[in-house]
């Protein structure tokens, strides 16, 4: 008898994660519950399952949970859920095109379809460490959910293609209640317990984190020069503002990692960007009009120090020449012309807001370098 731990097909998938998202056509993805793990994804939402997923005419039985917070949809709520696809859960060594896992998200918030491939496709093209994505069109137990987006796992083969180095902790940015408010993770006594762990095998103390708010209490600006790539920094700042991810670090403190294994320093790396590329409103010179909350503290440190102020200023606006020279808008066109009929076709995407909000995002990242060009007009 074949043990169940073994793939359902003859093998992998060859070649890099670059072959699964170079495509300009969706994913075909095909998720398989059976009846006991359907039932215990409505008891335990978070926790890994038994399923079989077929993606692209390739099957595995995999691992499965469902994903998000204010995203968050129910396996039976009659919308999209979101997927955390894990290959070598219950097949010790299986890969995809060489990942370990596959993120499959809903874009709740996003009608249109494009702002996380919009966001992380600019980190891509000016140079920064992003998620590399596709959109698939994705049915669960034979009934269709509609169009989602899979993006590689940040793990630590995530790590190691990307940094060449995976040895360090990384951690996601995220908020926790505390007292009826929320207290979003940052480099401060009170951020660094809110800041997530996210390497398995490595102790979750975050002393890195912590030795490094001691020397920035002590020191700011050597601080950073000693603890975190600097340039990085700037770069990755520089983009939350050009993609108007005004929901990540410089926004709010919320939706971003932060990686500590690099000789170079901490770097910082984009995530949760569904509702970037939209807001041009918010947007500022000191880079978002900020309602609520207080800005994170490394942001706040660029704009107090006037060094470091004009230094991030000619980051934006180098890089915002050489994403004007890019072809992201035509690459962001590409895919939605690629998932248009798909959207069209499906139960649960809206066909007008999707056009609406498509629409809105094109237009923005065609008017987006001449909005940062004059910024500080």
């Amino acid at each position: 008898m074949v043990s169940t731990l073994l793939a359902c097909s003859s093998g992998p998938p060859e070649g890099p994660p670059e072959a699964f998202f170079a495509p300009d056509t969706p994913a075909v993805i095909a998720i398989t519950l059976p009846p006991s793990s359907r039932a215990s994804l409505v008891e335990a939402p978070r926790e890994y399952v038994r399923a079989t997923v077929e993606i692209d005419g390739w099957r595995q039985r995999v691992g499965i949970r469902l994903k998000g917070r204010g995203s968050f949809r129910g396996i039976d709520s009659g919308e999209k859920p979101a997927f955390k696809i894990d290959f070598d859960r219950y097949a010790p060594g299986a890969r995809f095109h060489g990942m370990r896992g596959l993120t499959l998200n809903n874009m709740a918030s996003d009608p249109s379809l494009l702002a996380e491939t919009a966001c992380y496709a600019a980190f891509g093209a000016a140079g920064h460490a992003t998620l590399q994505t596709r959109h698939a069109r994705v049915t669960l137990d034979g009934d269709d959910l509609g169009v989602l987006l899979a993006l590689e796992d940040t793990d630590r083969d995530y790590l190691e293609r990307t940094f060449g180095d995976a040895r360090g902790n990384q951690y996601e940015g995220t908020w926790a209640a505390q007292g009826g408010e929320r207290v979003f993770a940052d480099f401060t006594e009170a951020g660094v317990p809110v800041f997530e762990h996210d390497t398995a095998g490595l102790p979750a103390d975050r002393a890195d984190l912590l030795a490094f708010v001691a020397d920035l209490d002590a020191d700011p600006v050597r601080a950073v020069e000693e603890h975190v790539d600097l340039d990085g920094l700037l770069r990755f700042t520089a983009l939350e503002v050009w993609t108007l991810h005004w929901d990540g670090y410089v926004g709010t403190r919320n939706n971003y990692r932060v990686y500590t294994g690099l000789e170079a320093g901490f770097q910082l790396v984009p995530w949760g960007c569904d509702d970037a590329m939209r807001h041009t409103a918010l947007l500022r010179p000191t880079g978002f009009e900020r309602p609520t909350g207080e800005p994170g503290r490394l942001w706040q440190l660029i704009q107090d120090d006037g060094v470091l102020r004009e230094a991030w200023r000619t980051t934006l606006l180098d890089l915002d020449e050489t994403l004007a020279s890019s072809t992201l808008l035509e690459d962001v066109a590409r895919a939605a012309d690629a998932i248009e009929a798909d959207v069209e076709g499906s139960a649960l995407d809206d066909a007008a807001p999707w056009a609406s909000g498509r629409d809105w995002v094109l237009d923005t990242l065609a008017t987006q370098p001449d909005r940062i060009a004059h910024l500080f007009d």
